[in-house]
């Protein structure tokens, strides 16, 4: 079975699978109890670095920042291999 990409279109949806964090309208497209998981939040262990400081580190520790403050949802990050957050939209 070859990959497959998912387009978000304006329809919603119940369950959304995000690899990498340059989606913004995730949220949007889900239903109520609906859950996105997002991969590589981790980065290979880089965004617990603190000397750390190329753009992509910091964009995603920004975004695991921006989701764990987000009170739509309620999270959980799943630390095996490069990271998976869980969010199930309130």
């Amino acid at each position: 079975m070859s990959p497959k990409t998912v387009t978000v279109t304006d329809a919603v949806h119940d369950y959304l699978l995000r690899v990498g964090v340059r989606e913004h309208a995730v949220l949007q497209r889900l239903r109520p109890g609906g859950l996105v998981a997002v991969d590589n939040v981790l980065w290979s262990g880089c965004v617990a670095d603190p000397k750390n400081q190329e753009p992509n580190t910091r964009a995603i520790r920004a975004f695991n920042e921006k989701l764990r403050n987000d009170t739509r949802v309620d999270i959980a990050m799943v630390t095996v291999a490069d990271g998976i957050f869980l969010a199930r939209k309130k």
